[in-house]
């Protein structure tokens, strides 16, 4: 046991443990066209004295990107105009804003490409997650 604990002291003396936000994303999700699929948005609190300010979702692909929807805890929910605009919504009707997972409907061929997930904090700053989604021909 006394060497388990000059083992651990030694370890933490050069390998602090990190205690910081942290955004969980499925790194990868796979949705199948015509039927819905659900984009994993979590902030889990590091430092309890942060506060969440905003969050937002953001799509791209090779070639175009652009911002989903806002949600402010000012101002509320601004849903952009974009392709995803009537078939986006939270997965929650009204989720807390450190659960802010999405459900796309009616997914398409061209809704393919990396999602993100971004929280605006303070004092610490931005924390983002990202997928990547797959589309394939529904069975």
């Amino acid at each position: 046991k006394l060497l388990s604990l000059c083992y651990y002291v030694i370890l933490s003396l050069f390998f602090p443990v990190l205690h910081g936000q942290k955004v969980v994303t499925n790194l990868k999700v796979t949705g199948y066209q015509g039927y819905d699929v659900t984009l994993l948005c979590q902030y889990i609190h590091g430092n309890t004295e942060d506060k969440i300010q905003q969050m937002q979702w953001t799509w791209q692909n090779e070639s175009s990107k652009c911002e989903i929807m806002v949600f402010s805890m000012d101002h509320g929910l601004s849903l952009h105009d974009t392709f995803l605009k009537d078939r986006v919504s939270f997965s929650k009707s009204s989720p807390p804003i450190y659960e802010a997972s999405i459900i796309i409907k009616d997914v398409k061929m061209s809704d393919q490409g990396v999602y993100s997930c971004a929280y605006t904090t303070f004092p610490s700053g931005s924390h983002t997650g990202q997928t990547t989604l797959t589309v394939l021909e529904g069975t």
